[in-house]
């Protein structure tokens, strides 16, 4: 706890900093004369190593490219809290000019949705969205060795999961695989990130990771389809699926509800399941700052540079507009209180 408040008031002063630095000279003043010789900085709210964090590295390499004046850009890493002491200081402290934006966790955009407003230290309807780097399939990843061969398995033998602990998409994940579907798992959590769970896993502290990214199974676990490496896919935990994990037959684990209502419990949940990737900046943005920020950030991404790097990585990345972030997160704030406090007391047991 001390190391977070550390975490949180040491970012919060060098932000400060930063946002006296690069105070806005106005709306009107053209981008390229605004970043022409400025720093624009990603913060990451999650430690270095993992998919936020290698996501956010390789963003920063192409991203300055495509904006006007062509800023440096560097990455600052905060972690803590599931990524709530980034997401804090992004909202109530970073400088409002568009030098500044993050990457955090989607159980920090969500999680504040659940509680009453007069309760939330940060609104996230108020923050500016960027954009959501891919539009993620998470799934489930076990061990060969753990005797889950499917995803029928883990309803009649435990499995020990392990997770970052709470905010995070594996954690909550999990936890309505447990809460809700009624999957046999037994918890171990406090990692740090979702590597350190994937270490723990090929030394086999523990057996499995729920609502991992797919991107990241493809970059941690190799033969992800057939086992040959000691590890293997048996669950979608997402709505949608991923193409080739679909052609492959691995199930969607929201068809494993048992009624009605829990469906639909987890497909509120499952909705977020795209938002591995979101980047957003303070609120307040300049409307012409938006702008910018939000075509670089696509342009960067979809660039035969930047793809050619995914598919070096054996990864991907399928973008998606802020404005369509935006209208996610809205329409999930909107969702019946009832249902969204299911889902709270799930994600927290």
């Amino acid at each position: 706890m001390v190391g977070s408040m550390r975490t949180s008031f040491a970012v919060g002063v060098g932000l400060a900093a930063l946002g006296a630095a690069t105070a806005s000279p106005g709306m009107a003043q053209d981008a390229g004369d605004f970043y022409r010789g400025r720093t624009v900085t990603i913060i990451a709210g999650a430690s270095a190593g993992g998919g936020i964090d290698l996501f956010a590295r390789q963003l920063a390499r192409f991203i300055g490219r495509h904006i006007p004046g062509t800023p440096q850009v560097v990455v600052q890493n905060v972690p803590g809290a599931g990524s709530k002491v980034a997401a804090k200081n992004i909202y109530a402290v970073a400088a409002k000019d568009g030098t500044v934006m993050g990457t955090v966790l989607s159980g920090a955009l969500m999680e504040p949705i659940r509680i009453e407003a007069a309760r939330r230290d940060y609104d996230p309807l108020r923050f500016t969205y960027i954009g959501n780097g891919n539009a993620e399939a998470l799934s489930t990843v076990v061990r060969v060795d753990s005797g889950i061969t499917n995803i029928d398995d883990m309803y009649v033998k435990e499995l020990v999961a392990g997770t970052p602990g709470g905010g995070s998409s594996v954690h909550e994940s999990t936890m309505v695989a447990k809460n809700i579907l009624g999957a046999k798992l037994r918890v171990v959590t406090g990692y740090p990130g979702v590597r350190e769970v994937g270490l723990a896993m090929e030394k086999g502290e523990v057996q499995g990771m729920v609502g991992l990214a797919f991107t990241t199974i493809r970059q941690f676990f190799p033969g992800y389809l057939t086992g040959e490496k000691g590890f293997r896919v048996i669950a979608q935990d997402n709505l949608a699926g991923h193409p080739e994990l679909n052609k492959a037959g691995i199930p969607l684990s929201v068809t494993r509800a048992k009624t009605a209502a829990d469906r639909q419990a987890v497909e509120l949940y499952q909705t977020q399941a795209v938002l591995v990737r979101t980047y957003v900046a303070p609120p307040g943005l300049p409307a012409d700052r938006v702008k910018t920020l939000r075509k670089a950030f696509l342009d960067a991404i979809n660039s035969p540079e930047f793809q050619a790097e995914m598919v070096k990585q054996n990864s991907e990345a399928v973008p998606q507009p802020g404005e369509e972030v935006e209208a996610l997160i809205a329409k999930l704030n909107d969702s019946p209180p009832e249902l969204i406090a299911r889902v709270a007391a799930a994600t927290q047991q």
